[in-house]
């Protein structure tokens, strides 16, 4: 009893003058984000990290006396760099440095963040600069990032593009963009370049983001200026995270003077008899790759036609429609006549106006034109009998040799 009595008293003294100590503190990288997540060669990027005191519950424990003294255990973070990472000729690397940081408590994280650059021939590949971390009486941290540098980049396609256009109304043209890069691209400001040959609309486009391998469609309303060959420049701009890049796109096209919306006669009347009508047929072609609308044919000419104007309405691509007229000479003097034809249509809330097509008729007397009608059946006898005449003689001769 006496002597488990004494073995008692002295663990007592024994844990009055001693201390019992945890591990030490964990200093860690809890989190960080790289801004962009891609680089293009030549590249920065924002390295943002968050360090953390990960010994939340760390604390050493004196009994002395009876009395519980509890304090944690935190950590003195002196110095935090990164070390550059090389594809053997060229580097990652940052220039800053942060010096006497100071105490992190136990559970306690700060957030500092660094420029990361990339030189402007690195190779592409996945690169690991590393974060070192100098840790007064503790261990010091090592934690490597990794950086990916692409080459692959945004793209402007032409899609809808025809090389040829006419010099009447407009053509809408598209684009195709396409964000090739594993990371989003964002600021897109798509310019025409200004040409005396075309008129563009609108003259700059804006994007405001393309995620990763997304793809979209842009528009423009092309009007021929003047006939011609020309190139067509399209400027293209985009920021990956902070970082501006550019690119060009250049296409041929040709602007000619076939046009493609346009009247074509159908049947004429050469002559028309004094006092009295005939008919002109024509058709109207959309060869455009769009709708069209309020499509009206007008006629210009001192004879009486009916209706003085056509209307047609929309046509759709490839459509075509055929209008007839009455031509009347009632009033009119003998003589030739004129009478042209114009088309006049609606694209883009625009307004085109086709070139005139033109051809003459005559007016005649009624007699005249009595005596047309008769001479072409006696022109036709006349022929035929000639042909058997000469027919005859051939045969009698061939016969008589």
């Amino acid at each position: 009893m006496k002597k488990n009595k004494w073995l008692l008293i002295g663990l007592i003294i024994l844990l009055k003058f001693t201390f019992i100590t945890s591990a030490n503190p964990s200093i860690i990288i809890s989190d960080y984000s790289l801004t962009p997540q891609s680089l293009f060669p030549g590249d920065s990027a924002l390295l943002t990290l968050t360090i953390k005191n990960a010994e939340s519950t760390a604390s050493t424990t004196m009994i002395e006396g009876g009395t519980t003294t509890v304090s944690t255990i935190g950590a003195v973070l002196k110095k935090i760099w990164i070390e550059a990472a090389s594809d053997g000729e060229h580097q990652i690397s940052s220039d800053q440095e942060y010096f006497d940081v100071g105490y992190l408590a136990p559970g306690a994280s700060i957030t500092i963040a660094f420029e990361l650059d990339s030189e402007i021939d690195m190779s592409e590949g996945i690169y690991f600069p590393n974060v070192c971390i100098d840790v007064k009486s503790y261990q010091d941290v090592n934690f490597p990032i990794p950086v990916n540098i692409s080459d692959e980049s945004v793209e402007l396609l032409p899609s809808d593009f025809p090389k040829k256009f006419a010099i009447s109304g407009s053509t809408e043209i598209s684009f195709t963009i396409i964000n090739h890069r594993d990371s989003k691209v964002n600021d897109l400001t798509i310019t025409s370049e200004t040409n005396a040959y075309v008129d563009l609309i609108p003259a700059h486009l804006f994007l405001t983001s393309l995620t990763p391998y997304e793809q979209q469609e842009i528009k423009f309303s092309l009007t021929p200026l003047q006939t011609g060959e020309t190139n067509l420049t399209f400027n293209m701009s985009f920021k990956n995270g902070n970082n501006q890049h550019y690119t060009t796109v250049t296409v041929p096209v040709e602007i000619s003077d076939t046009l493609d919306v346009q009247p074509i006669f159908y049947t004429i009347p050469r002559t028309i008899a004094q006092g009295s009508s005939s008919r002109l047929s024509l058709e109207v072609f959309n060869a455009k790759t769009e709708e069209i609308t309020g499509v009206i044919i007008t006629p210009i000419t001192d004879l009486i036609v009916y209706p003085s104007e056509y209307f047609i309405g929309s046509m759709d691509p490839d459509d075509v429609f055929s209008a007839t007229f009455d031509l009347s000479t009632d009033g009119l003097d003998l003589g030739t006549y004129d009478i042209d034809f114009k088309v006049s249509f609606k694209q883009d809330n625009n307004i085109y106006e086709t070139p005139a097509i033109s051809t003459s008729i005559e007016v005649i007397p009624q007699s005249e034109s009595s005596q047309s009608s008769l001479l072409v059946p006696v022109l036709s006898v006349v022929s035929i009998l000639i042909l058997a005449v000469i027919l005859y003689i051939f045969l009698k001769r061939r016969s008589g040799k």
